[in-house]
């Protein structure tokens, strides 16, 4: 019976050695995931950056860290219970087999996490490709709006000059018709008096007809 008894606390001491070790393995998947998530803050930090198309990408990070944060608080609990495992291992070696089970559980979705967080960065740089598209776009857009702009200036001026010569010209029109109606004004005038001239000597010649009547009679 000693013989078993020093078997099954050899049998203890290599199973609490396994446990420090998946113990040194969560802590390190800890540190990962810490480092993780400030990579996912400085993802999206810079993300705020972006434009307006990067509000959904956004919303989804937000999502990752939600459940990042979720994870995290899973594998603070899941410490907690591996410390009451240790505890329980002394009496228990039976349940560090479910305990491995659920870590490789833990290990397997971590390793999708970070096949998650792989996916997103990739989204992240191809967002961040269409947005470099598109500020080239916008640039040759502005581009071609200062060109329109040069041309539509260049048309006002166009313009105003246009309608400085047509108050030039209405100008010289109003002074032509000026001088039309005062050169009208002298013709009536001088028919006037031409019609004046015409009736003195229809007069005159009356009183010449009526003189040489007379005449004729003296003679």
């Amino acid at each position: 019976m000693l013989g078993q008894n020093k078997n099954m606390l050899g049998q203890n001491k290599n199973m609490l050695g396994q446990n420090k070790n998946m113990l040194r393995q969560n802590k390190n998947m800890l540190g990962q995931n810490k480092n993780m998530l400030g990579q996912n803050k400085n993802m999206l930090r810079q993300n705020k950056n972006m434009l307006g198309q990067n509000k959904n990408m956004f919303r989804q990070n937000k999502n990752m860290l939600r459940q990042n944060k979720n994870m995290l608080r899973q594998n603070k609990n899941m410490l907690g219970q591996n410390k009451n495992m240790l505890r329980q291992n002394k009496n228990m070696l039976g349940q560090n087999k479910n305990m491995l089970r659920q870590n490789k559980n833990m290990l397997r979705q971590n390793k999708n996490m970070l096949r998650q967080n792989k996916n997103m960065l990739r989204q992240n740089k191809n967002m961040l490709r269409q947005n470099k598209n598109m500020l080239r776009q916008n640039k040759n857009m502005l581009r071609q709006n200062k060109n329109m702009l040069r041309q539509n200036k260049n048309m006002l001026r166009q313009n105003k000059n246009m309608l400085r010569q047509n108050k030039n010209m209405l100008r010289q029109n109003k002074n032509m018709l000026r001088q039309n109606k005062n050169m009208l004004r002298q013709n009536k005038n001088m028919l006037r008096q031409n019609k004046n001239m015409l009736r003195q000597n229809k007069n005159m010649l009356r009183q010449n007809k009526n003189m040489l009547g007379q005449n004729k009679n003296m003679l």
